[in-house]
């Protein structure tokens, strides 16, 4: 499995766009963006749909909270692209690997460029989000 130099991805693809706006990356990249209720434990997911990439975000989220889920599921688009969930008995998992690890770091390094403290971004990907969603971590 290759092992990214995620700190030069993310600084390159700042670079390439002029921002590190995920939502606006994402645009670029002609990915849709659509905000969903979700269950409170899913924050968000990408599909590719008749050939068109879609993420898919949980609308209860946090603007940084938002931007977060959508730089860990760009990372699983350009790192990652045939990383998918698998089903068991009717339920779709993601399993737990080293590409959700990578995701999480792609996206707490680009939030980085946002301001965004790095110890954050990880908490919320890794732990999940509690009600707290007026909270910004720029407090």
């Amino acid at each position: 499995m290759p092992k990214y130099n995620i700190p030069l991805r993310v600084r390159n693809l700042v670079k390439k766009y002029g921002t590190a706006n995920p939502v606006f990356i994402a645009r670029m990249l002609n990915i849709h963006i659509i905000y969903v209720d979700t269950p409170a434990h899913v924050n968000g997911f990408w599909l590719k749909i008749l050939r068109r990439k879609f993420i898919f975000v949980n609308a209860n989220l946090a603007e940084w909270q938002s931007n977060a889920v959508v730089a860990h599921e760009l990372a699983h688009i350009i790192l990652h692209p045939h990383y998918r969930l698998f089903s068991l008995e009717g339920r779709s998992y993601y399993s737990k690997t080293s590409h959700e690890d990578e995701a999480n770091r792609f996206s707490a390094e680009l939030l980085q460029y946002m301001d965004v403290d790095k110890c954050f971004t990880m908490a919320f990907l890794e732990h999940g989000w509690h009600s707290e969603k007026t909270k910004s971590p720029a407090l």
